[in-house]
């Protein structure tokens, strides 16, 4: 089960990142609020990403206690071209974007 919800965290931490990035233009895009003294408009635009973020963060907490948290061992030599999975230990192929055995990617 613990590679079903290392998959799980995965998606939701290139959710965040997606977040995160809406978030930025949204603030780059109201810069001008920001400056003036329109309290209203940004408190507004804070109190919308606040609730998704927290949303988001409450579920990873949650799913990232299950998560084990030494480091994985690895069991098979890593040959040309192989690297070490983060996630699950495992070998990940030169070409492959994610592990095959658990979804850990380190690719945006």
């Amino acid at each position: 089960m613990s590679a079903k919800i290392q998959r799980a965290a995965n998606i939701l931490r290139n959710h965040y990142r997606k977040l995160a990035e809406e978030i930025a233009q949204d603030v780059l895009d109201h810069a001008d609020d920001f400056d003036t003294s329109a309290f209203g408009e940004t408190d507004t635009l804070l109190e919308r990403h606040s609730r998704r973020l927290c949303d988001l963060s409450q579920v990873f907490a949650h799913l990232q206690r299950f998560v084990p948290k030494k480091k994985p061992e690895g069991k098979e030599p890593l040959g040309k071209g192989e690297f070490r999975c983060f996630g699950c230990g495992g070998v990940i192929k030169e070409h492959d974007e994610a592990c095959a055995s658990c979804g850990w990617s380190w690719m945006p």
